[in-house]
């Protein structure tokens, strides 16, 4: 595998060494033993031998779902004295067990290591054979618990989980260590690791694959030639090979006509669409990593596009972004400029030209770059990914166009791409964070919930494999609820489904060309459903992942009606093996309900209600099912209304009235004066003596004028 992008853009001409892992497909889930059956000899103090033992594993498909590790006759006269760290194959570790147990002696004890178990391992008793958690007991035996060289240095972490969503595929290293003298044992009967692997997601994704130029960095999604499609736009990193942008556009299937080229700056790294000028078609700003430019091409109305024209911003220019920042209606430009630590911002003269670039400072390598309204205030924030502190900064608008200085947040080492999003729907923007890390083992994604105005609650991590770059949020299964996928420039996309609540099941990730860096999101085949188009950096290729979940085309719409009326709710599925409906989270059966009203179509597209009651009021989801999973459709709200009250001399406007007798229905009796069509009933103002007479007269008259008011 190649170096990380990072590397790449610090150290230019490094070489390629290209690795084209191709999208699995059909691979099922698996659980697979390896075992290193060798002894492991424990001194009185210091590494055992062999040190590490190695367990080398090949042939699996899939990242890691679970694992569990094994030791097999595990004899020690002080087991205190004992630290165990488990290294996978992308540089994640665990201390699996320290400090255990108690000054007796054990001997051939057989202990399995298991996120699921019910119990720790005893922090003042004998250790003895069964499965238990990883347990790290700081400083249970006043020794210091730091291991010699090789091992690296411990995590931190506390679960298996840790090497999740990685790729199993590689050597895993157990170091075994002795921190205090005069004891000694062994692993006679070596150890073991089950790993677990989940190949679950691929099959709701159809994968596809178009060149572009050298090295591409970054895909975006937006409808160039206002065709109703969305189309693809590309930076090309590469130099001197390339310094250019590819342009597909969308045949109108959801296929890629072959690339357009574009000519930038020196080393264009990322893009953002907009249509900065106003002339109602979207046009591209790409940031130009050695040029210390952004360049903007306006579209030519067809998808075409006029030359660059440059603006200056810092040094290494990073993540761009068009938003509306200073309340102006027209689209400004933010850019990251990486070896300033700082942000530019040019403004919008209102014609598409910009102003001169005004800085912000920030934290060291700031890459990652979103706008979103944070703080409910007037004027949209901004959050900064910076990749050599660990950290994440929210620059808060003033309100026009200006920012506060950077609050600082904590996340994973060497955070690069963001993104914000709702995730759990409590009208506040909350922050989602890839964290690469510098040497390229970075395995995390952190999420950091709003508190409601502006700040952040600690983050929360998720496992992913190895270099997440980038990540973007979208509703993938059509729930409501917007998930996450992460590109990790090791060869994986990931992928996180929303629990409904801003928390996230574990990664279900799949392999994808050489180095995935880049990605966006969007409906690329107008089924209604998102798709994920991702830069694969190393095989000059975009991947657009076709969403499998079940969605819609239509939606169904609110409505409001009358006790006594029918009331229908239609949607236009897609991807769906079967269609069913639900009033506020009940599923719905056809025939006869409780209330008197009748049901028909509760498993079709077009949810039909007959004799409608107040009972039927609520909120109607279609849910369309096929083997990812359910769908949700926008939720329609039927609102049901008492009648009217009615009464004879109510007769306008038709039909039925009103509930008041009023000049409406005196002026029907004067228009209607005389002899009635035949029949008879044809004539509203005919309404005395009762069921009319034929005439509209002075009868007529003297009722309207007699119930004159609001109907009983």
């Amino acid at each position: 595998m190649s170096h990380a992008l990072i590397s790449k853009m610090h150290f230019s001409f490094v070489a390629l060494g290209l690795l084209v892992l191709q999208m699995n497909q059909s691979a099922p889930a698996g659980t697979t033993i390896f075992t290193n059956s060798t002894s492991i000899i424990v001194p009185d103090h210091g590494i055992a031998m062999p040190y590490p033992c190695t367990i080398p594993v090949s042939g699996l498909t899939g990242p890691v779902s679970k694992i569990t590790l094994s030791l097999h006759h595990l004899t020690h006269t002080y087991s205190l004295d004992l630290d165990l760290l488990l290294v996978g194959p992308g540089g994640q570790n665990l201390m699996v067990m320290s400090d255990c147990g108690s000054p007796n002696d054990i001997a051939m004890v057989d202990l399995t290591f298991d996120d699921d178990a019910s119990a720790n391992l005893p922090s003042s008793t004998d250790i003895v054979s069964g499965t238990f958690r990883p347990t790290n007991i700081l400083g249970n035996d006043g020794a210091d618990d730091s291991m010699a060289l090789p091992a690296p240095p411990n995590s931190g972490a506390t679960q298996l989980s840790v090497f999740n969503g990685s790729n199993p595929n590689g050597v895993w290293s157990l170091y075994v260590w002795d921190d205090a003298e005069f004891d000694l044992g062994s692993i006679s009967g070596g150890w073991s690791i089950t790993i677990t692997t989940d190949s679950g997601t691929p099959t709701c994704f159809n994968p596809t694959a178009y060149a572009v130029g050298a090295a591409p960095s970054c895909v975006t999604i937006g409808d160039l030639n206002n065709d109703g499609y969305n189309d693809m736009a590309v930076a090309n990193h590469d130099i001197p090979l390339d310094n250019r942008v590819s342009v597909l556009l969308n045949n109108g299937d959801g296929t890629f006509a072959p690339s357009v080229f574009y000519d930038t700056d020196a080393r264009p790294y990322w893009i953002a669409l907009g249509d900065v000028d106003g002339d109602n078609d979207v046009d591209m700003a790409v940031s130009n990593y050695f040029a210390t430019t952004v360049s903007i091409f306006l579209n030519n109305g067809n998808g075409t596009f006029a030359p660059q024209v440059t603006y200056e911003v810092g040094n290494g220019p990073g993540f761009v972004i068009l938003a509306k920042l200073n309340n102006d209606n027209a689209l400004d430009i933010a850019c990251t400029n990486i070896f300033d630590g700082t942000v530019s911002i040019l403004t919008n003269n209102g014609n598409g030209t910009f102003a001169s670039q005004v800085t912000y400072p920030c934290g060291p390598g700031p890459y990652g770059l979103v706008a979103a309204d944070f703080d409910q205030q007037p004027g949209l924030d901004l959050a900064i990914s910076n990749f050599h502190d660990q950290t994440v900064n929210i620059l808060m608008n003033n309100g026009d166009g200006t920012f506060a200085a950077p609050a600082v947040y904590n996340v994973e080492t060497g955070p690069v791409g963001n993104d914000a999003a709702d995730l759990d729907n409590d009208g506040d923007i909350d922050l989602v964070v890839a964290d690469l890390n510098n040497n390229y083992a970075g395995m995390w994604i952190s999420v950091l919930m709003n508190n409601g105005n502006g700040t952040f609650a600690p983050k929360v991590n998720y496992a992913v494999p190895a270099g997440p770059y980038t990540v973007k949020v979208v509703d993938f299964n059509a729930d409501g609820f917007g998930d996450i996928v992460c590109s990790s420039e090791s060869g994986y996309v990931s992928i996180f489904l929303n629990h409904q609540d801003g928390t996230f099941a574990p990664a279900s990730a799949f392999e994808i060309g050489s180095d995935p860096v880049g990605l966006d999101v969007g409906d690329l085949d107008g089924n209604g459903t998102p798709e994920v188009a991702i830069t694969a950096y190393g095989s000059n290729e975009v991947w657009v992942l076709f969403n499998q979940y079940a969605g819609f085309e239509r939606q169904p719409l609110d409505q409001t009606v009358t006790v006594g009326d029918r009331v229908s709710f239609t949607v236009d599925a897609s991807n769906a093996d079967s269609v069913r409906w639900q009033r506020d989270g009940i599923d719905l059966t056809d025939g006869p309900t409780a209330n008197g009203s009748t049901i028909s179509g509760s498993a079709s597209s077009t949810l039909t209600i007959s004799n409608v009651q107040l009972a039927d009021a609520g909120q109607f989801v279609a849910v369309a099912t096929n083997g990812c999973g359910d769908g949700l459709s926008s939720p329609a709200v039927l609102t049901v209304q008492r009648p009217l009250p009615t009464c004879r001399a109510d007769i306008a406007p038709q039909p039925n009235g009103n509930g008041v007798v009023n000049v409406d229905d005196l002026l029907a009796v004067i228009n209607h004066w005389g002899t009635c069509p035949a029949p008879p009933t044809s004539c509203i103002a005919d309404v005395q003596p009762p069921n009319g007479n034929g005439f509209v007269n002075v009868d007529d008259l003297l009722l309207i004028i007699n119930s004159w008011g609001l109907c009983p």
